[in-house]
C-alpha cells in the first residue's frame, strides 16, 4: 500500500514529510523520530517542534557565515581594482543572485524560507550600501591620487607654477583639504627659492652665494645654514676655475704684471690666491728660478707635494684650506711629461669628487707612500701662528666707528641703536663685560642687517665683517700670519721630507718598471726595506667625497685594524667611537670593528666621514635630552660631560647647527675617547660639519 507523503504527527500540530522520495535528510530524520516516539507512546509533537526550530536556527546561522564569506572574498576583489570602483555594485548584484538562488535551493518550511529571504534582503541591502560608500571614497581617492601625481610630477619637473595650479584646483574641487593647499604653497615658494638659487650659482656664483649666506630670501635659520653648506661647494668650484683661468694666464703671457690680477674677472679671488699667484707669476717670468725648479733635487720636492696636495685636498672645504692653487702652481712646475699630464687629470678627478680606487698592486704601494709621507709631515711641528679673530677686530673699534656702519647702508637709528646695544644686567650673561656687550651688539647687527636698503654696500672689508658678524661668532678667525722665524724652519723641514719621499716615489716606479709582475709580498719587501710602515688592510685612498659614495659600504661588515695605529676612536676614523648603523652607509662605512668589552665601533674612510657620521647620529637620536642623560646613552654608561656644557641643560634642536658650538663640542667627545686625539685639524672638523649638513 502507497505511504502517504505527509502526516500528521500525534498532537496535530506537525506536519512532517513521510516520503522517503520527498524528504530531504532533515525531513526523513523527522520523520523517523516522530514514528520512534509515536511507537513507544511519547507525545512527539513539542518535541519535534523544538528539534525543526533548531535545525533552521543553525541553517539560518550557516547560510548567513556562507553570505558573510562571500562578501569578504568579494571585497579582495574590490581590492585588486581599485581603479575600477564604479563596477563593483554591478559585480555585486552577480554574487547576491546566486546566494538568493541558493535561498531557493535550500530544505525547509515556507515560513523559514520566508524568513531567510527577509534576512538576506536586509543584510544584501547593508552590503549594498557598504559598497556603494566604498566605491564612492575610492573614486575621490583615486582622483586625490591623480592630482598627487601629477603634483609631484610638476615638483619633479621644478615646475612650481604647474604645482600650485594643480594644488589649488584639487582643493576647489573638494579632493585635497585646505591643508594641504598650504603644505602646496609652503613647498612651492620654498622650490622656488631654490630654483633661483641653484640659477644663481650657475650664472654668478659670488654674488649669488653672498645673498644665501646674508638669507636675502629669509629663510628659517636651519635651512639658511644648510643652504649656505650645500651651496658652499659650487663656489669653491667657481673659484678654483678662477684659479685655473689665472694661472693660465700668468703661462700664457695675458697676465704679466701684479695689477692684471686686480682686474674685474679676478676680484672674486681670495686674497691669498691672489699673493701666490702673483708669486708664481714672479717666478714664472725669473729665468734662474725656471732653471733652479727644473732641477732634480726641485722636481723631487716638487713632485711629493704635487702628490701630497692632491692626497689632501678637500674639494667641500673651506676655501682658506682647499689647497687647490697650490696643487695647480705645483703641477705647472713640473718637467714636461706623461706624469705632469696624469697629475692634472688626478686633481680634475679629485674636485670632481671621485674616489680614487686602488684597483692594482702598483696603486696599493703608492698608497702606502703617500699614507707615511703624510704621517711624517703631520709630525712637523707647525709654525707659530697668530690669529685675528672677530673680537680682536671688535676690539680694535669696528662697531665703535659710526662710518663702519653708514657705509654698510644702516640708517642713522640703526646705527644708533648698535653703538648703543648693552647687556641687560638682569640677564645671565656668561663672559667679561666686552665680549658681553659684543654678543650684544652682534644681536641687534643681525637683527636689522636685512633691513637695509642697499644689501651691497659696503667695501670689500666692510662686507666680509659684515659676513662674519652674521653667520660667525667672537671666535671665528678672519686673518691669520705666520710668526717668520718658525715658518722659515717649518718650510726647511717640509722641503727636507718632499725631497725624501719624491726620491722614494722615483725609486718605487724603477722597481715597478722592472719588477712588471711585482705581487703584493714584493711591494711590502720593497716597502720595509725602505722603512715604510704598512697597513694591514688594503683600503681606498681615503679622499673626501663631496657625495660620498655607498658602493662599497656596509656597516654590518666586520673589519679588523691594527691596534697600534692608535686608539680605537683614531685608528677607526671615528671621533665620537659610535657604534655602526645603517644610515652611516652614506658616509662611507666600512665596517665595524669590535673593541673592549665587545662593542662595536664603526670604521670610515677618513676622520671627516666619521665625524659627519657622529654629528647627524647626535642630531638624530639626542635632541631634547639633557646632556648627562645623552652622555650616558651614548657612552653606556654615567660618564663626564664636556667642559662647558651644564649636565642639567637640555640639548635644543639648534645645538648642532652653530658649526662652531657643534665643532667644539665633539673635538672635546673625541678627546675623551683618546686625550692625545689629534687627528682632525679645524679644516677637517668644518669639512665634516659640511659634509653632515648636505647629507642630512
Amino acid at each position: 500500500m502507497r505511504q502517504p507523503d505527509y502526516k500528521m504527527i500525534q498532537g496535530g500540530n506537525i506536519q512532517v514529510p513521510m516520503n522517503p522520495q520527498l524528504a530531504g535528510a532533515s525531513g526523513r530524520g523527522l520523520a523517523r523520530l516522530g514514528s520512534t516516539l509515536a511507537g513507544v507512546g511519547v507525545e512527539a509533537s513539542a518535541i519535534l517542534q523544538k528539534v525543526k526550530k533548531a535545525d533552521e536556527d543553525g541553517k539560518l546561522i550557516d547560510a548567513e557565515e556562507e553570505w558573510e564569506n562571500s562578501y569578504a572574498e568579494y571585497q579582495k576583489k574590490m581590492a585588486i581594482t581599485r581603479n575600477s570602483p564604479l563596477e563593483w555594485q554591478t559585480g555585486w548584484e552577480k554574487n547576491s543572485q546566486k546566494l538568493r538562488h541558493s535561498i531557493d535551493n535550500m530544505e525547509g518550511s515556507k515560513e523559514f524560507k520566508n524568513n531567510l529571504r527577509l534576512r538576506f534582503t536586509r543584510w544584501d541591502g547593508n552590503v549594498n550600501r557598504s559598497i556603494g560608500r566604498s566605491a564612492t571614497n575610492t573614486s575621490f581617492s583615486n582622483t586625490a591620487n591623480s592630482y598627487a601625481a601629477k603634483y609631484d610630477r610638476a615638483q619633479s619637473q621644478n615646475n612650481t607654477e604647474l604645482m600650485l595650479q594643480t594644488a589649488q584646483e584639487a582643493t576647489t574641487l573638494g579632493y585635497w583639504p585646505e591643508s594641504r593647499l598650504y603644505e602646496a604653497e609652503t613647498a612651492a615658494k620654498k622650490l622656488s627659492i631654490t630654483n633661483e638659487q641653484t640659477h644663481g650659482m650657475q650664472t654668478d656664483a659670488f654674488e649669488t652665494f653672498e645673498e644665501i649666506e646674508t638669507n636675502k630670501w629669509g629663510e628659517d635659520k636651519y635651512t639658511h645654514q644648510r643652504k649656505v653648506a650645500k651651496y658652499r661647494p659650487a663656489l669653491n668650484a667657481a673659484r678654483r676655475q678662477i684659479v685655473d683661468d689665472a694661472v693660465n694666464g700668468v703661462i700664457s703671457g695675458g697676465i704679466s704684471t701684479p695689477e692684471d690680477l686686480e682686474k674685474e674677472e679676478y676680484e672674486n679671488l681670495l686674497p691669498v690666491q691672489k699673493e701666490k699667484i702673483a708669486t708664481f707669476m714672479k717666478k714664472f717670468h725669473d729665468q734662474k728660478h725656471k732653471e733652479w725648479v727644473a732641477s732634480p733635487e726641485q722636481q723631487a720636492i716638487i713632485s711629493s707635494k704635487v702628490q701630497d696636495g692632491i692626497y689632501n685636498f678637500q674639494p667641500n672645504g673651506e676655501d682658506s684650506d682647499m689647497g687647490y692653487a697650490d696643487v695647480k702652481m705645483w703641477i705647472n712646475q713640473l718637467n714636461p711629461s706623461a706624469y705632469k699630464d696624469e697629475m692634472q687629470k688626478a686633481l680634475d678627478s679629485k674636485q670632481d669628487g671621485k674616489m680614487a680606487e686602488i684597483k692594482t698592486i702598483k696603486d696599493w704601494g703608492k698608497a702606502q707612500i703617500n699614507r707615511n709621507r703624510k704621517n711624517a709631515l703631520d709630525r712637523v711641528a707647525k709654525p707659530k701662528v697668530v690669529k685675528k679673530t672677530l673680537f680682536d677686530y671688535l676690539e680694535d673699534g669696528f662697531l665703535r666707528n659710526e662710518q663702519n656702519l653708514k657705509d654698510l647702508g644702516f640708517s642713522k637709528g640703526d646705527v644708533k641703536n648698535i653703538m648703543n646695544a648693552k647687556v641687560d644686567r638682569g640677564a645671565n650673561i656668561k663672559g667679561d663685560d666686552a665680549r658681553s656687550t659684543y654678543s650684544v651688539q652682534l644681536g641687534m647687527f643681525r637683527d636689522v642687517y636685512q633691513s637695509r636698503e642697499d644689501l651691497s654696500a659696503g667695501s670689500d672689508f666692510q662686507r666680509e665683517m659684515a659676513r662674519t658678524m652674521m653667520t660667525g661668532n667672537l671666535n671665528t678667525v678672519l686673518r691669520e700670519s705666520d710668526d717668520p722665524a718658525t715658518l722659515l724652519q717649518f718650510d726647511e723641514e717640509q722641503d727636507r721630507i718632499h725631497k725624501m719621499y719624491g726620491d722614494l716615489e722615483s725609486e718605487y716606479n724603477n722597481h715597478i718598471k722592472t719588477h712588471p709582475k711585482a705581487d703584493k709580498e714584493n711591494v711590502e719587501e720593497w716597502l720595509k726595506d725602505n722603512n715604510l710602515y704598512i697597513e694591514s688592510t688594503i683600503e681606498r685612498n681615503p679622499v673626501i667625497n663631496p657625495r660620498p659614495g655607498t658602493e662599497n659600504a656596509n656597516y654590518q661588515n666586520k673589519v679588523f685594524v691594527d691596534e697600534s695605529l692608535g686608539a680605537a676612536n683614531v685608528r677607526h676614523n671615528n671621533p665620537a667611537a659610535a657604534y655602526p648603523r645603517k644610515q652611516d652607509e652614506k658616509y662611507g662605512i666600512e665596517g665595524y670593528g669590535v673593541i673592549g668589552g665587545g662593542h662595536r665601533i664603526g670604521k670610515f674612510p677618513t676622520p671627516i666621514h666619521g665625524a659627519a657620521a657622529n654629528f647627524e647620529l647626535f642630531a638624530d637620536n639626542y635632541v631634547n635630552m639633557t646632556f648627562k642623560a645623552a652622555m650616558k646613552k651614548w657612552r653606556g654608561k654615567a660618564s663626564p660631560v664636556p667642559s662647558g656644557y651644564s649636565a642639567s641643560d637640555v640639548i635644543g634642536e639648534d645645538f648642532l647647527n652653530d658649526p662652531d658650538q657643534a665643532i667644539d663640542f665633539f673635538k672635546k667627545m673625541a678627546l675623551h675617547e683618546s686625550p692625545n686625539f689629534k687627528g682632525m685639524s679645524d679644516g677637517d672638523w668644518r669639512s665634516a660639519w659640511n659634509m653632515w649638513k648636505q647629507n642630512a
